[in-house]
């Protein structure tokens, strides 16, 4: 069955569920099909799918002997209805991206399919839930979907880029090996040819982006996870670090519900503190995690993160 007989079978029966029948004329017209298409869509329903469908003569009208019948092609259990209902959920919070409306126009498409009992059901689920996710960064139009483009076509991308302390946009070349959502934000990881480098680049800090005709193919053996940190950051470096950091009783209560890091080890200490070992590239973003903790947490090793963090305390010092 090809997709677009598949579109059509589950719109034919979205409408036999909710009107309780249909005329072969309606359906050809709705579908802008031959009338044999439709034909073989109602056989296909009937032998290959063994719905209950029925045809009477009398009023040309097709219909379900069985009125409580859903499509057992996509009926749902319990849990994916609930995973489908969060899943839009969140997808409520990606504002900032406009291509992600699609999406979410899938999900009512999705939702219309399903029996009247789960939608009232995945009503009640979306007044009693909530999904608060950190603040989006703002895209231009059109910029997700060319580099999102150029992604899945192994595509050079040219765009103009600017520098988070600049307003000045540069020409940039790149060839975009994977797309990073990240705390509210959206990245790319590229190569740039010139200087062979990998680096990372905000898709906020974007505009303009043209998908070229050069091609590129992606390293066999490249894993992400090599440049960047995915439980802590995106900076693309290869430079990892031994963190060693320990928090008080107060904290650490907290930090023992957390996984932080997939190769997390945890000390407990006497006096109720807790010391927590890792490794990781993403000194930046720790040393702004850490900050956050302010007393309730003394970094033991690396060096290089303790003296930014004196650094940091100095100069608060003296703006305050």
């Amino acid at each position: 069955m090809g997709k677009n007989q598949l579109e059509r079978i589950l719109e034919i029966d979205r409408i036999l569920r909710d009107r309780g029948s249909c005329t072969k004329q309606e359906m050809v017209e709705r579908f802008e099909v031959s009338g044999k298409s439709v034909e073989r869509d109602f056989s296909y329903m009937r032998d290959r799918l063994h719905t209950p469908l029925e045809y009477n003569r009398l009023d040309d009208q097709y219909y379900y002997s069985d009125k409580n019948y859903f499509l057992p092609a996509v009926s749902l259990s319990e849990g994916e209805a609930l995973a489908l209902t969060l899943s839009s959920e969140i997808l409520n919070h990606f504002n900032a991206v406009g291509e992600f409306e699609q999406l979410r126009e899938s999900f009512s498409r999705l939702s219309a399919y399903l029996p009247d009992k789960v939608k009232v059901d995945l009503s009640k689920i979306n007044n009693r839930v909530s999904v608060i996710t950190e603040q989006q960064t703002l895209l231009q139009s059109g910029v997700w979907k060319v580099l999102m483009d150029c992604v899945r076509e192994n595509r050079s991308v040219r765009v103009l880029y600017r520098k988070p302390n600049n307003r000045d946009y540069e020409e940039k070349l790149l060839e975009p090996y994977y797309l990073v959502a990240f705390r509210g934000s959206w990245y790319i990881i590229v190569h740039i040819k010139e200087t062979d480098q990998i680096r990372t680049y905000a898709l906020s800090r974007m505009k303009d982006p043209f998908k070229t005709q050069e091609s590129f193919i992606l390293p066999p053996g490249f894993k992400l996870d090599d440049y960047i940190d995915p439980e802590w950051g995106i900076y693309s470096r290869k430079d990892k670090y031994d963190f060693v950091l320990q928090f008080s009783p107060h904290a650490a209560g907290f930090i023992r519900e957390k996984t932080l890091h997939k190769e997390q080890k945890t000390e407990e200490l006497e006096d109720g503190s807790l010391t927590l070992s890792f490794t990781s590239s993403q000194i930046e973003t720790i040393e702004q995690w850490v900050m956050g903790w302010g007393r309730e947490v003394r970094v033991v090793q690396p060096a290089e993160l303790i003296e930014r963090i004196k650094r940091t305390a100095r100069v608060l010092g003296e703006m305050y």
